[in-house]
């Protein structure tokens, strides 16, 4: 992969120093016609590589970083495009989805892919990808004999499954998101046995009033809203300072989160939902003794 800064036809050229800053440098990678078919990449406009060879021209497929930074308009296919001391003019055959070379902690940065047959002598290293539905046990020997019968001199290949490259990519973060899960976990079963230990020590020193509403003739589902609306109450001012918390917070996570917003109203709204089912659970236990009391053996008791 190469680096240098984008100049579009028509339009000045870019300053020759830009692409040593990252967010205004496009990276060059060399690819066939395959490769976006290959890794699952969709094209969002136009098409591949391999059309254009009877037309005569080289073409490149850009990424949706940079046709949105480059053509706001949305004009990008057909547009023609160099970058300084890399490749000459080439024309804009098609638009493929964003992909995160460096991670998922990475940003997404401008990319223009080129046809490998139009490389030249841009560098040698070459990675060669390979989809297949055969065990990758069986593959990976199997890869390995074939690039022996071309050259017995080559160095043994480094081969690996895209799924083992995707979890060494993602290892720290994976790890960091256990982490937090557990955390999650043990906040949650602290806060439902809180609610319940709070709701029986409630009902057990209620229980002489309790007993005297059901002798006057009070309903069972009032004695049971009684009790669970108590830990509901609980249960929504825990997710108020819970919210509050979380908007204070989260910004300071931002680099751990991955298509969710830090202050995403569904997830705020789901985790204050699983609060308030735990708080109901919590207190279903002490309602239910609260219902199961003999209203004349509680007064008598006191």
């Amino acid at each position: 992969m190469m680096t240098g800064s984008l100049q579009v036809e028509g339009q000045p050229a870019p300053d020759p120093h830009a692409y040593l800053n990252q967010n205004e440098s496009v990276a060059v990678n060399y690819a066939t016609g395959d490769y976006f078919k290959t890794m699952g990449i969709p094209l969002r406009e136009g098409h591949s590589f391999g059309n254009s060879d009877a037309a005569g021209h080289a073409v490149a497929v850009v990424n949706q970083v940079l046709a949105r930074r480059y053509f706001p308009n949305g004009n990008a296919v057909g547009s023609r495009v160099k970058i300084s001391g890399v490749t000459d003019w080439m024309e804009i055959a098609g638009i493929s989805g964003n992909v995160k070379q460096g991670g998922l902690a990475a940003e997404t940065r401008a990319e223009m892919f080129v046809d490998a047959a139009q490389r030249g002598n841009h560098g040698n290293a070459t990675t060669l990808v390979l989809r297949s539905t055969a065990d990758p046990r069986v593959v990976m020997p199997w890869l390995r004999a074939q690039i022996a019968s071309v050259d017995r001199d080559l160095p043994p290949a480094e081969i690996e499954s895209m799924r083992t490259t995707m979890a060494k990519l993602a290892a720290s973060q994976r790890f960091v998101m256990r982490l937090l899960s557990l955390f999650a976990a043990i906040a949650i079963s602290l806060a439902g046995i809180g609610i319940y230990s709070v709701l029986v020590y409630s009902v057990e020193r209620r229980a002489h009033e309790i007993g005297i509403r059901l002798a006057l003739g009070a309903k069972q589902s009032h004695i049971a809203g009684m009790v669970l609306g108590r830990g509901l109450r609980l249960a929504a001012v825990g997710s108020a300072i819970g919210i509050a918390g979380s908007l204070a917070l989260t910004r300071y996570l931002k680099s751990l989160l991955y298509g969710v917003k830090p202050h995403d109203p569904l997830t705020l709204g789901a985790g204050c939902g699983v609060v308030l089912l735990l708080a109901l659970a919590a207190a279903w236990l002490p309602a239910r003794r609260a219902l199961g009391q003999d209203a004349i053996a509680t007064l008598r008791s006191e």
